[in-house]
């Protein structure tokens, strides 16, 4: 009896043993983490932006945390538009720390009526520091195609550039105004009517000098001005400067363009914040003054501008005595927030993007000289 009673105690303290070492083997999740990141642009940490440029909005860097649920954020007073213009603020070489030439290449498809551009993300002027405190992700070649019309037309109705690449640069490098951050309450509710805007001191996403960062995937790609571009192809507003084209195949100037009298000027967009609060209960949608946060806190006023609401107008170029272009501005939205053409659906992000295609290595010439939420909006009218 005594025998079997101390084998019974010998079989349950081996069971209470397996148990704990069974409990300490599993695998638990990390209570601090949330798993892995799904949006497209990442932000970790408080701001850490350098001083501000020349021309750079009123706002500066400011103490707004990285949190999507940031009522501090939310509620500061002014205007927290940021932009960097210093382009010494790039001392990257990324061709030689990655041994890769930028591409850019143009093919012209007559029969088709197609100009496809080929990209690698690879910026042939100076870039930031990636990984940074703002954006964990490294650049790396990141390959693209681009077929837009060959001979744009303006359509009876704009398209909202969200969820396209809005644009390509002579540099090898996209343009992608919009982000994946939305405003989430307390609750933790996504409300997608408010973007949060990568031009806001409230939020840091490691953007560097050309107002740039890196997605996930290693691509490289503009939000605002290209600020080493700028510097390197020294334009100082003696004329207008060419430096890409958008997806629906009109071409895009940096700021400096002809006005309706003739003269050439630096132009602006018409967009300004707007007044007031935004009305939300803090839970379910931002509340707190307009302050530059979301792209919902502006509105287009087209007596401040001879842009319209799409960043575009027509106008003199050195190409034509009157064609429609689009501007890349230093105010907000810096980048053409929609199409006033019709864009490739190919190029919509999530399904055949950039075409679905293979660049064609070696094809075309060298790239031409950098020289010489609008969904259902009105038609773009001839100024």
């Amino acid at each position: 009896m005594k025998s079997v009673v101390m084998k019974n105690i010998k079989l349950l303290f081996f069971s209470l043993v397996v148990i704990v070492l069974s409990d300490c083997s599993s695998t638990k999740p990390d209570q601090g983490s949330q798993g892995a990141p799904t949006d497209r642009d990442q932000r970790f940490g408080p701001p850490q932006r350098g001083g501000n440029g020349p021309g750079q909005g009123p706002g500066g860097p400011g103490a707004g945390g990285a949190s999507r649920n940031n009522p501090e954020a939310d509620n500061q007073g002014g205007n927290t538009f940021f932009i960097n213009l210093d382009g010494s603020d790039c001392n990257v070489d990324i061709e030689a720390k990655l041994g890769v030439s930028s591409v850019y290449t143009e093919i012209i498809d007559e029969k088709n009526q197609l100009r496809k551009i080929t990209i690698n993300s690879i910026a042939d002027h100076q870039v930031g520091e990636f990984p940074n405190p703002g954006n964990p992700n490294t650049i790396k070649v990141s390959k693209g195609t681009f077929n837009i019309p060959l001979n744009p037309k303006v359509a009876t109705k704009t398209t909202s550039a969200q969820g396209f690449d809005s644009g390509v640069l002579f540099s090898g490098v996209s343009i992608d105004p919009f982000t994946a951050e939305m405003f989430i309450g307390s609750t933790g509710q996504m409300n997608p009517r408010y973007n949060i805007t990568t031009l806001t001191s409230t939020e840091n996403l490691g953007l560097d000098c050309n107002n740039a960062h890196v997605q996930p995937t290693g691509k490289y790609h503009y939000h605002g001005t290209p600020s080493a571009l700028v510097d390197d192809e020294g334009i100082d507003g003696s004329e207008m400067v060419k430096i890409g084209y958008a997806s629906d195949g009109f071409p895009i100037y940096y700021k400096y363009g002809y006005n309706s009298e003739g003269e050439l000027v630096e132009h602006q967009s018409g967009y300004k914040l707007k007044e007031g609060d935004r009305g939300g209960d803090g839970v379910t949608a931002p509340d707190g003054p307009h302050n530059g946060r979301y792209f919902s806190d502006y509105k287009y006023d087209q007596n401040l501008s001879e842009l319209d609401a799409c960043n575009g107008r027509w106008g003199k170029t050195p190409e034509s005595a009157n064609e429609y272009y689009y501007v890349v501005t230093d105010n907000f939205p810096s980048v053409p927030l929609c199409f006033s053409g019709t864009p490739n659906n190919e190029l919509r992000k999530g399904g055949g993007r950039n075409g679905g295609q293979r660049p064609q290595r070696g094809a075309g010439g060298p790239p031409p000289r950098r020289g010489g939420n609008h969904d259902e909006t009105e038609p773009i009218n001839k100024l």
